[in-house]
């Protein structure tokens, strides 16, 4: 038999920070398909072939994927210079 114990202030929001993660995870994935999906959209509705509007949207991803690198490795510095003073 299990006892019903209350839970701590700790587990609900570790539990509840959890929650909250997957649905940032989920909202964030859901806006990049439906930003995908505009972009496509809008070069169909101004005339833009199809495989240049993938390619422009490609491009943005490598552009915003560079920058997110850049930043991680500013971090990395940082915590290496942090680490050797």
């Amino acid at each position: 038999m299990k006892k019903n114990r209350a839970q701590s202030h700790a587990t609900r929001r570790s539990e509840t920070r959890r929650v909250s993660n997957v649905r940032l995870i989920r909202t964030i994935v859901l806006g990049f398909i439906a930003v995908s999906v505009a972009l496509i959209w809008l070069g169909d509705q101004f005339g833009i072939d199809r495989a240049e509007s993938l390619e422009y949207l490609t491009m943005a991803l490598l552009f915003v994927g560079g920058l997110v690198l850049l930043g991680l490795v500013g971090f990395l510095l940082l915590l290496g210079v942090k680490k050797l003073f």
